[in-house]
């Protein structure tokens, strides 16, 4: 017994450093334990802290991954073979139309009902690539998305879930219908004129036309065609111009100065219908491109003119502002039915098909004026009152305005 105790006293008595070292190792001093342990705690000490620093690098780099994953503008869910939710970012949710903060852990279908997107990620926990594209039909959004299956990091490379990804196209596929309505438009407008010089010169070529007067009708025709295709192909390369004009020369331009040029270019063909155009207003300076301004200004006036009544008016007003300037070009003409002010700004869309084949226009001109107003970040309005008026009002922003929206985008 007392052999017993004395071991175990001496036990103690050797153990208890080592085991105050093993719990105590960062703020052990040197006399708490035995020289002899000094290199192996030593040892010990260094890989602890390199253990720590690297634990601390790739927490950080988890919570960068984590920071990205949840806020990046494209939509990502992680999904388990078992189809659990793993991970769903903020984005994934809004075009989800889900917003439960506990969904992870659930089931996949807690996310979405949406058939395709179900099918797209049973496909991938099969193995298969998988994607498509989705219309949503409540915020008016077209999204693409792609399902991809996650292959282990084993030999056999089993497939231990799938990844959904979704992104916003909805621009995209807009500007793609855009660009396809605008393609057959155009072959439709072009071929018109076409078919009726090539009709008429068929005509005159088999002898059918024979008296100099029906020579010089149908010549007649076919250069009014001409002209109309002519006129045709130079509103469309205007049109492509002002699209790719972001990097056009801008400066400061007083836009009454530039508006009363414009009414004196109309003011014969306004006299041939005695119609009145008066400009009135003052100074107001805006920061654009004159040359762009000047075909705005002139296509307003002059459908204004165009679509006018016989004795009528046209007034074109400047208003400058604190922070804007306002153009106003009012007439007394035929006016717009409520229906299509929502159009007529519209690539070939016409309001009365047949006035503007007699008035020779292409159904282009406004359309030229709005992206010519959006290229100088204005705003547009229009109130109009069919058989009585027409007001179209377009707040420029004024100088200054625009010189602060400049350095913001430099900054």
């Amino acid at each position: 017994m007392v052999c017993l105790i004395l071991a175990n006293k001496e036990t103690s008595r050797i153990l208890n450093p080592m085991l105050k070292a093993a719990n105590h190792l960062e703020t052990l001093e040197s006399g708490d334990f035995y020289e002899e342990l000094t290199p192996f705690i030593n040892t010990i000490r260094r890989q602890n802290a390199t253990i720590r620093a690297q634990l601390a690098s790739i927490q950080r780099d988890k919570d960068t991954i984590t920071f990205v994953l949840k806020n990046m503008k494209e939509g990502l869910v992680m999904v388990s073979q078992e189809k659990r939710i793993l991970s769903v970012n903020m984005s994934a949710l809004s075009m989800l139309e889900c917003y439960d903060p506990n969904i992870e852990g659930q089931n996949f279908l807690t996310l979405t009902r949406e058939g395709r997107l179900i099918q797209a990620v049973q496909q991938a926990l099969n193995g298969e690539n998988c994607s498509g594209y989705l219309e949503s039909q409540k915020n008016d959004r077209i999204y693409q998305y792609f399902a991809n299956p996650v292959l282990s990091a084993e030999e056999n490379q089993e497939n231990s879930g799938a990844i959904l990804f979704l992104i916003d196209v909805t621009e995209q596929q807009r500007a793609q219908k855009s660009r396809e309505e605008f393609s057959a438009n155009v072959s439709h407008e072009l071929k018109t004129p076409l078919t009726s010089i090539s009709g008429f010169a068929e005509l005159m070529e088999s002898g059918m036309v024979a008296s100099s007067d029906d020579v010089k009708q149908f010549s007649g025709l076919i250069r009014k065609e001409a002209s109309r295709l002519l006129t045709l192909i130079d509103d469309i390369i205007r049109l492509s111009r002002i699209n790719d004009s972001n990097e056009m020369p801008r400066e400061a331009i007083d836009l009454y100065e530039l508006v009363q040029e414009e009414c004196e270019h109309l003011l014969p063909a306004a006299e041939k219908r005695n119609i009145t155009v008066q400009c009135q207003g003052s100074q107001g300076i805006i920061y654009g491109n004159p040359t762009m301004l000047q075909e705005a200004v002139y296509n307003l006036c002059e459908n204004a003119v165009k679509y006018n009544k016989d004795h009528g008016f046209v007034h074109v007003t400047v208003t400058p502002r604190e922070r804007q300037v306002l153009l106003t070009v009012q007439d007394s003409g035929i006016g717009i039915p409520k229906e299509h002010h929502d159009r007529i700004f519209e690539r070939f869309y016409r309001v009365d098909k047949s006035r503007s084949k007699e008035t020779g226009g292409t159904g282009l001109g406004l359309s030229i004026v709005k992206h010519i107003i959006q290229q100088h970040n204005g705003q547009l309005n229009i109130d109009s009152t069919p058989g009585q008026r027409t007001t179209i009002t377009i707040a420029f922003p004024a100088l200054t305005e625009s010189l602060k929206q400049l350095n913001k985008g430099v900054d």
